[in-house]
């Protein structure tokens, strides 16, 4: 009897500090959609004009980009659990039918597979925040640097080029 009080005491603490969790989670979570929102829209126009010309394919594709990041960001650790579930159950399955078959199956298969399979997700998590990040990455630029020009560039280039040919030619007539 004194074990499942401690018990019912151990779960207690645990459900009230899962309690104190859920703000912190759901600040989280909304703080991530936010980011995403933002993310959504520099990728937008970051790839409009070099990906597509429309607009709206951009957007499309972005959003695509911008779900896949805020649901394996928030539900990564969730989508592997329940994808080597999947795996599990699918397994005994298979074992089902082969030991009425008289077959067995193979673990080494069953685990390679999620290996795989989480590797799979792991691997779009990451090209994704790649392919986000790229072209955030030409949309802000191209705001940063609207009012420079190619004239500019030159100008610079010329000046350093000058300014350093001058000190060369100080430096051999010294000599």
């Amino acid at each position: 009897m004194e074990m499942s009080k401690n018990n019912g005491v151990e779960s207690n603490e645990l459900r009230e500090k899962k309690k104190k969790d859920i703000p912190i989670r759901r600040m989280l979570k909304y703080s991530a959609a936010a980011l995403s929102v933002m993310s959504f829209i520099t990728t937008a126009k970051g790839m409009n004009n070099i990906v597509t010309d429309s607009f709206f394919a951009s957007c499309l594709i972005s959003f695509g980009i911008q779900s896949v990041i805020l649901v394996l960001g928030l539900q990564f650790i969730d989508v592997c659990k329940a994808t080597i579930a999947f795996f599990e159950q699918a397994a005994e399955k298979q074992k089902l039918q082969n030991e009425v078959s008289k077959g067995t199956i193979k673990k080494q298969h069953k685990s390679k597979l999620m290996y795989v399979s989480v590797g799979l997700m792991i691997f779009l998590y990451a090209s994704s925040i790649a392919f986000s990040s790229f072209y955030s990455f030409v949309y802000l630029s191209d705001v940063a640097y609207q009012n420079v020009k190619i004239s500019d560039y030159n100008v610079d280039i010329e000046k350093f080029l000058v300014r350093n040919t001058n000190e060369v030619r100080s430096i051999v007539t010294v000599k």
